[in-house]
């Protein structure tokens, strides 16, 4: 999964490329980075994937619960 980050004042954009799957492990530790350096404001731009096969819903909810349980906020936008 290619993923692209982006700064909005004080949110991370998450920008994904392609569909989100087991492949997108690397969105945990992008969150992962993003929380130890602060940003604890993060969105997720799903406008240029086709959709999320049930390993990448999977992916998804472990950040947002490893998100969550440090203090942050994970959100979605344009969710096709």
């Amino acid at each position: 999964m290619d993923l692209r980050i982006r700064y909005e004042k004080d949110i991370a954009v998450i920008d994904f490329k392609k569909q989100v799957d087991i492949c997108g492990v690397n969105f945990i530790d992008v969150t992962e980075i993003l929380l130890r350096h602060g940003h604890t404001k993060i969105l997720c731009n799903c406008r240029n994937i086709s959709g999320f096969d049930e390993s990448g819903l999977y992916i998804v909810a472990m950040a947002f619960k490893n998100i969550r349980n440090k203090g942050g906020i994970l959100k979605f936008c344009n969710i096709p």
